[in-house]
């Protein structure tokens, strides 16, 4: 049964043509997702997803925070790739997928959410100044960590263009032929 709705003192305000509309402020024809993919690339990097309602008559209305009724979990059902608060802010927790699953009066949109996190450079162990006789061998053991955890492979070059001998990826042997500083720069 269609409501009745009773609009001024009666119906000679009203033309034969007068159409009247009344739509349900809380029901949309559909959500969606601004912008509907993420890509974050640092630990602790946040981003705000904007959410519009759609109704039936294509009117909208900024839905974003959950006083909407706008609802936001994860895919996943944790936190460990990104955290998503009640106003839609997503923060990168670890690398990885994860999307945001978004609600609001029956309807459901998603974000998928990339955590790449940037490639750190490795740190290079502290050699200090060494000091060798001419004609004798220099040989230094170099160590190295990636917080990546990607696997190393290291060179070494000295600034005069004398040879210089890596044994191994961590193993630098050079024979010191003539009187001054030289210095062995280590390349990534």
């Amino acid at each position: 049964m269609r409501p009745l709705y009773t609009f001024g003192p009666g119906p000679e305000n009203y033309a034969d043509t007068t159409s009247i509309t009344v739509t349900p402020t809380n029901l949309f024809a559909s959500i969606k997702a601004l912008p509907d993919s993420l890509a974050l690339d640092q630990l602790g990097l946040s981003f705000q997803i904007n959410v519009i309602g759609y109704y039936p008559d294509n009117s909208t209305a900024k839905i974003t925070h959950g006083r909407t009724g706008t609802l936001y979990t994860t895919q996943s059902g944790t936190s460990n790739v990104i955290s998503v608060g009640a106003d839609g802010l997503v923060q990168a927790q670890e690398a990885g997928t994860d999307a945001v699953i978004i609600t609001n009066t029956g309807q459901s949109t998603s974000v998928s959410v990339e955590v790449i996190l940037s490639n750190n450079p490795p740190i290079l162990s502290h050699i200090g100044n060494q000091t060798v006789v001419e004609g004798q061998q220099l040989h230094l053991n170099v160590t190295a960590n990636d917080s990546d955890g990607d696997p190393l492979s290291m060179n070494a070059l000295l600034n005069n263009g004398d040879p210089l001998s890596t044994i191994g990826a961590m193993f630098i042997e050079w024979t010191h032929k003539r009187k001054n500083s030289h210095y062995i720069s280590m390349i990534r």
